[in-house]
């Protein structure tokens, strides 16, 4: 196959281990293309899901992408605004956007 082109809800985190998300992931394909909203918004693990699809292992392995991001990003949502929390979070993000950034299309406000 030359390209294969989805819609994210196919392969999100709540569908991991759902056969369709497995039969998704195991199509072969020269180029993937994923169509979805702000899954970074929703939830950073969402994030990984995708990118798990257009390219497995670019964000690592689940565990270790919920260790070094999610967790951080998840403690800093409800943490004081100047505090570690928070500061870890802001990090956490601006790390994560510096590895995914080249991959997102720029979005109208």
């Amino acid at each position: 196959m030359h390209l294969i082109t989805i819609c994210e809800g196919y392969i999100s985190v709540s569908h991991l281990l759902d056969v369709l998300a497995q039969a998704c992931k195991a199509l072969v394909a020269q180029h993937r293309l994923i169509l979805t909203g702000t899954p970074i918004q929703n939830n950073v693990l969402e994030l990984w899901s995708l990118f798990d699809f257009l390219m497995p292992g670019f964000l690592g392995r689940q565990a270790r992408f919920t260790a070094l991001y999610g967790k951080a990003l998840t403690t800093a949502r409800t943490s004081k605004k100047d505090s570690k929390e928070a500061q870890a979070g802001l990090l956490a993000m601006e790390g994560l956007h510096k590895q995914v950034r080249s991959f997102l299309a720029p979005t109208s406000s």
